[in-house]
Protein backbone atom coordinates (compact mmCIF):
# COMPACT_ATOMS: atom_id res chain seq x y z
CA UNK A 1 0.00 0.00 0.00
CA UNK A 2 1.49 3.47 -0.58
CA UNK A 3 1.33 5.79 1.03
CA UNK A 4 -1.69 8.03 -0.27
CA UNK A 5 -3.33 5.12 -0.47
CA UNK A 6 -2.98 4.45 3.12
CA UNK A 7 -3.87 8.20 3.90
CA UNK A 8 -7.27 7.79 1.85
CA UNK A 9 -8.24 4.46 3.16
CA UNK A 10 -7.16 5.81 6.96
CA UNK A 11 -9.88 8.69 6.22
CA UNK A 12 -12.49 7.00 4.40
CA UNK A 13 -14.34 6.02 7.86
CA UNK A 14 -15.85 9.29 8.17
CA UNK A 15 -17.61 8.98 5.29
CA UNK A 16 -19.72 5.90 7.16
CA UNK A 17 -19.35 7.16 10.35
CA UNK A 18 -22.68 5.87 11.29
CA UNK A 19 -22.38 2.61 9.66
CA UNK A 20 -19.11 2.08 11.40
CA UNK A 21 -20.82 3.11 14.74
CA UNK A 22 -23.62 0.75 14.01
CA UNK A 23 -21.76 -2.74 12.79
CA UNK A 24 -18.61 -3.00 14.41
CA UNK A 25 -18.44 -4.51 17.62
CA UNK A 26 -16.60 -3.09 20.65
CA UNK A 27 -13.73 -4.41 22.01
CA UNK A 28 -14.50 -6.79 25.10
CA UNK A 29 -14.67 -5.23 28.18
CA UNK A 30 -12.15 -7.22 29.85
CA UNK A 31 -9.18 -6.25 27.43
CA UNK A 32 -9.87 -2.47 27.47
CA UNK A 33 -9.46 -2.71 31.16
CA UNK A 34 -6.15 -4.62 31.06
CA UNK A 35 -5.08 -1.95 28.44
CA UNK A 36 -5.86 0.85 30.63
CA UNK A 37 -3.70 -1.17 33.69
CA UNK A 38 -3.30 0.59 36.78
CA UNK A 39 -2.85 4.03 35.66
CA UNK A 40 -5.04 6.39 36.99
CA UNK A 41 -6.18 10.20 35.55
CA UNK A 42 -6.44 11.15 32.24
CA UNK A 43 -7.03 8.22 29.21
CA UNK A 44 -6.49 9.27 25.76
CA UNK A 45 -8.11 7.14 23.31
CA UNK A 46 -6.23 7.74 20.36
CA UNK A 47 -8.00 7.14 16.51
CA UNK A 48 -11.14 6.53 18.72
CA UNK A 49 -13.08 6.21 15.95
CA UNK A 50 -16.92 6.97 16.88
CA UNK A 51 -16.38 5.16 20.43
CA UNK A 52 -16.46 1.47 20.77
CA UNK A 53 -13.59 1.36 23.40
CA UNK A 54 -14.12 4.63 25.01
CA UNK A 55 -17.79 3.26 25.89
CA UNK A 56 -15.70 1.31 28.20
CA UNK A 57 -12.95 3.39 29.21
CA UNK A 58 -15.68 5.56 30.62
CA UNK A 59 -16.23 3.25 33.21
CA UNK A 60 -12.73 2.58 34.40
CA UNK A 61 -11.70 6.39 34.81
CA UNK A 62 -12.82 9.82 35.39
CA UNK A 63 -11.73 11.41 32.23
CA UNK A 64 -11.45 10.29 28.91
CA UNK A 65 -10.44 12.44 25.67
CA UNK A 66 -11.25 10.98 22.43
CA UNK A 67 -8.61 11.58 19.68
CA UNK A 68 -9.63 11.15 15.89
CA UNK A 69 -8.16 13.07 12.58
CA UNK A 70 -11.42 12.81 11.10
CA UNK A 71 -13.94 15.17 12.55
CA UNK A 72 -16.90 12.79 11.24
CA UNK A 73 -16.32 10.30 13.24
CA UNK A 74 -16.21 11.98 16.53
CA UNK A 75 -18.96 13.91 15.58
CA UNK A 76 -20.63 10.27 15.85
CA UNK A 77 -19.05 9.85 18.85
CA UNK A 78 -20.10 12.55 20.47
CA UNK A 79 -24.37 11.31 19.80
CA UNK A 80 -23.22 7.92 21.52
CA UNK A 81 -21.01 9.53 24.66
CA UNK A 82 -21.84 12.94 25.01
CA UNK A 83 -19.83 13.39 28.10
CA UNK A 84 -16.32 12.40 26.22
CA UNK A 85 -14.32 15.50 25.63
CA UNK A 86 -13.15 15.31 21.72
CA UNK A 87 -9.96 16.74 19.86
CA UNK A 88 -9.21 16.25 16.19
CA UNK A 89 -5.68 15.73 16.09
CA UNK A 90 -3.06 13.09 14.64
CA UNK A 91 -1.47 10.49 16.89
CA UNK A 92 2.01 11.75 15.71
CA UNK A 93 1.06 15.53 16.50
CA UNK A 94 -1.05 15.14 20.18
CA UNK A 95 -2.25 18.42 21.29
CA UNK A 96 -1.28 17.76 25.30
CA UNK A 97 1.13 19.02 27.53
CA UNK A 98 4.28 15.83 28.25
CA UNK A 99 3.33 14.22 30.59
CA UNK A 100 -0.10 14.76 30.68
CA UNK A 101 -1.55 10.94 30.57
CA UNK A 102 -1.66 8.45 32.70
CA UNK A 103 -2.74 5.87 29.73
CA UNK A 104 -3.33 6.19 25.79
CA UNK A 105 -4.88 3.32 24.19
CA UNK A 106 -5.31 2.73 20.45
CA UNK A 107 -7.67 0.28 19.23
CA UNK A 108 -7.51 -1.57 15.59
CA UNK A 109 -6.06 1.38 14.37
CA UNK A 110 -1.44 1.55 14.83
CA UNK A 111 -1.57 0.36 11.17
CA UNK A 112 -2.65 3.86 9.80
CA UNK A 113 0.06 6.15 12.34
CA UNK A 114 4.08 6.81 11.46
CA UNK A 115 5.74 4.92 13.73
CA UNK A 116 8.67 6.55 13.23
CA UNK A 117 6.48 9.75 14.47
CA UNK A 118 4.01 8.60 16.71
CA UNK A 119 6.82 6.35 19.55
CA UNK A 120 8.29 9.55 20.27
CA UNK A 121 5.26 11.44 20.77
CA UNK A 122 3.44 9.35 22.73
CA UNK A 123 6.26 8.71 24.74
CA UNK A 124 6.09 12.18 25.82
CA UNK A 125 2.45 12.57 26.58
CA UNK A 126 2.59 9.63 28.99
CA UNK A 127 4.23 10.26 31.81
CA UNK A 128 6.63 8.13 34.15
CA UNK A 129 4.32 5.32 35.26
CA UNK A 130 2.03 5.27 32.65
CA UNK A 131 0.64 2.76 29.86
CA UNK A 132 0.89 2.28 26.16
CA UNK A 133 -1.54 -0.40 24.82
CA UNK A 134 -2.35 -0.82 21.33
CA UNK A 135 -5.47 -3.00 21.09
CA UNK A 136 -6.26 -5.48 17.84
CA UNK A 137 -9.52 -7.02 18.25
CA UNK A 138 -12.22 -8.22 15.40
CA UNK A 139 -14.55 -11.20 13.72
CA UNK A 140 -12.75 -14.32 14.84
CA UNK A 141 -11.41 -15.98 11.55
CA UNK A 142 -10.91 -19.30 13.37
CA UNK A 143 -14.54 -19.99 13.33
CA UNK A 144 -15.16 -21.65 9.95
CA UNK A 145 -18.73 -19.39 9.78
CA UNK A 146 -17.38 -16.66 10.16
CA UNK A 147 -13.80 -16.89 8.06
CA UNK A 148 -16.85 -18.19 5.62
CA UNK A 149 -19.65 -15.41 5.71
CA UNK A 150 -17.29 -12.36 6.04
CA UNK A 151 -14.55 -14.05 3.68
CA UNK A 152 -10.44 -14.93 3.96
CA UNK A 153 -8.47 -12.29 5.80
CA UNK A 154 -5.80 -11.57 2.79
CA UNK A 155 -7.35 -13.50 -0.08
CA UNK A 156 -8.44 -11.89 -3.62
CA UNK A 157 -11.71 -12.39 -2.45
CA UNK A 158 -13.54 -8.75 -1.71
CA UNK A 159 -14.98 -9.43 0.68
CA UNK A 160 -12.03 -10.08 2.50
CA UNK A 161 -12.22 -6.04 3.81
CA UNK A 162 -13.83 -7.76 7.28
CA UNK A 163 -10.80 -7.57 9.74
CA UNK A 164 -9.38 -10.69 11.45
CA UNK A 165 -7.21 -11.59 13.85
CA UNK A 166 -3.37 -11.50 12.77
CA UNK A 167 -3.36 -8.80 10.28
CA UNK A 168 -1.02 -5.84 10.96
CA UNK A 169 -3.12 -4.00 13.50
CA UNK A 170 -1.41 -6.56 16.22
CA UNK A 171 1.81 -6.01 15.02
CA UNK A 172 3.34 -3.62 17.52
CA UNK A 173 7.63 -3.35 16.95
CA UNK A 174 9.38 -1.20 19.69
CA UNK A 175 12.15 0.95 18.86
CA UNK A 176 14.72 0.06 21.35
CA UNK A 177 15.29 3.83 22.01
CA UNK A 178 11.97 4.17 23.45
CA UNK A 179 11.47 4.86 27.28
CA UNK A 180 9.18 1.82 27.51
CA UNK A 181 9.44 -1.22 29.54
CA UNK A 182 7.58 -4.39 30.78
CA UNK A 183 6.72 -5.10 27.71
CA UNK A 184 3.37 -7.93 27.90
CA UNK A 185 0.16 -9.07 25.14
CA UNK A 186 -2.58 -10.82 26.21
CA UNK A 187 -5.15 -12.31 23.69
CA UNK A 188 -8.99 -11.96 24.78
CA UNK A 189 -12.10 -13.94 23.30
CA UNK A 190 -15.58 -13.15 23.63
CA UNK A 191 -19.23 -13.54 22.06
CA UNK A 192 -21.14 -10.76 21.75
CA UNK A 193 -24.80 -10.74 20.43
CA UNK A 194 -24.89 -9.67 16.34
CA UNK A 195 -27.83 -9.39 14.49
CA UNK A 196 -27.43 -11.47 11.21
CA UNK A 197 -29.11 -9.25 8.92
CA UNK A 198 -26.25 -6.52 10.44
CA UNK A 199 -23.45 -9.15 8.62
CA UNK A 200 -23.28 -7.35 5.11
CA UNK A 201 -23.08 -4.06 6.82
CA UNK A 202 -19.86 -5.11 9.18
CA UNK A 203 -18.33 -7.21 6.21
CA UNK A 204 -18.53 -3.98 4.46
CA UNK A 205 -17.47 -1.23 7.68
CA UNK A 206 -13.64 -2.05 6.56
CA UNK A 207 -11.32 0.68 4.63
CA UNK A 208 -10.66 -1.49 1.86
CA UNK A 209 -14.09 -1.68 1.35
CA UNK A 210 -15.21 1.73 1.60
CA UNK A 211 -12.94 3.15 -0.60
CA UNK A 212 -14.70 0.96 -3.97
CA UNK A 213 -17.47 2.29 -6.28
CA UNK A 214 -20.84 2.12 -4.50
CA UNK A 215 -21.82 -0.96 -7.14
CA UNK A 216 -19.02 -2.83 -5.68
CA UNK A 217 -19.92 -2.26 -2.17
CA UNK A 218 -23.32 -3.39 -2.85
CA UNK A 219 -22.62 -6.63 -4.54
CA UNK A 220 -20.39 -7.31 -2.32
CA UNK A 221 -23.05 -7.35 0.50
CA UNK A 222 -25.20 -9.11 -1.28
CA UNK A 223 -22.24 -11.77 -1.75
CA UNK A 224 -22.25 -11.25 1.96
CA UNK A 225 -25.91 -11.81 2.52
CA UNK A 226 -26.00 -14.87 0.29
CA UNK A 227 -23.11 -16.65 1.96
CA UNK A 228 -25.00 -16.04 5.69
CA UNK A 229 -28.00 -17.51 4.05
CA UNK A 230 -26.55 -20.49 3.16
CA UNK A 231 -25.08 -21.26 6.72
CA UNK A 232 -27.33 -23.71 9.03
CA UNK A 233 -25.73 -22.08 11.89
CA UNK A 234 -27.22 -18.62 10.72
CA UNK A 235 -30.71 -20.14 9.91
CA UNK A 236 -31.92 -20.55 13.83
CA UNK A 237 -32.91 -16.77 14.51
CA UNK A 238 -32.47 -13.29 13.46
CA UNK A 239 -29.06 -13.19 15.87
CA UNK A 240 -26.21 -15.49 16.35
CA UNK A 241 -23.04 -14.99 19.15
CA UNK A 242 -20.20 -13.06 17.12
CA UNK A 243 -17.51 -14.82 18.06
CA UNK A 244 -14.49 -12.30 18.57
CA UNK A 245 -10.80 -12.30 19.57
CA UNK A 246 -9.15 -9.57 20.81
CA UNK A 247 -5.13 -9.17 21.34
CA UNK A 248 -3.47 -6.27 23.81
CA UNK A 249 0.14 -5.44 23.55
CA UNK A 250 1.10 -2.93 26.54
CA UNK A 251 4.27 -1.36 27.91
CA UNK A 252 4.71 1.08 30.65
CA UNK A 253 6.55 4.29 30.32
CA UNK A 254 9.52 4.66 32.42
Amino acid sequence: MTDVERQIRATSFGSAADDYARYRPAPPAEAAGWAVGHSPGLVIDLAAGTGNLARHLVRMTDEVVAVDIDRRMLAALGNQLPGVSRVAARGEELPFVSGAAGAIVISSAWHWLDPQRAWPEIARVIRPGGTFAVIGSGPDRSVPWVDDVLGHRGSDRRSGAAGAAGDRRWNVERPADTPFSLEEERTFTAAVPYEVADLPGLAASYSRVMVLPAAERRALREEVAARAAARPELAIGTTVDLPLRCRVWRAVRT
